[in-house]
């Protein structure tokens, strides 16, 4: 476009030089036509940035919008996880402290200390596995009608 423009301009003023050759041109004249002449490819252009820089401001908040959204999906499931790690410290160490020797006394002194310290270095989801697990083989293997492992492969000997 701005090519055809300055073409035509050209053209303009070689054809008003070549019709009245003897036509003199100031400086003046020159000014005031090139400034009439350009006048509309400068405003085409300064429109045409307006729609462009809209275009790309357009695309620059979807794009923020989209990366605030993956923010904020990131954070919940941070968020998440931190509460599941608690809550299975809490939940653990509850369910041990019953087993513990003020509780039930399943567990001793030692082991007590054992679990704490896995809590302590952040093992706190096997704190819960390893009460329940521990409880409920002790469970199983209280009972008279289930035999331990070891008097099973002795029987198994036999």
């Amino acid at each position: 476009m701005t090519f055809v423009w300055i073409s035509g301009g050209l053209y303009f003023v070689l054809e008003i030089n070549r019709s009245n050759p003897g036509q003199l041109l100031t400086l003046e004249s020159l000014g005031g036509f090139l400034e009439g002449a350009f006048a509309p490819l400068a405003f085409l252009w300064l429109v045409l940035g307006l729609f462009i820089q809209q275009r790309e401001l357009a695309r620059h908040a979807d794009e923020l919008r989209r990366s605030i959204e993956n923010a904020r999906h990131d954070s919940f499931f941070k968020i998440a996880e931190n509460v599941k790690y608690q809550l299975g410290g809490i939940t653990g160490m509850l369910f041990a402290s019953g087993l513990g020797t003020a509780g039930s006394g399943r567990y001793d002194r030692d082991q007590m200390d054992d679990l704490f310290g896995k809590a302590a270095n952040g093992d706190s989801d096997g704190i819960l596995v390893d009460s329940m697990h521990n409880t409920a083989v002790g469970l199983l293997y209280s009972r008279t009608d289930l035999s331990t492992p070891e008097k099973l492969a002795d029987e198994a000997s036999n």
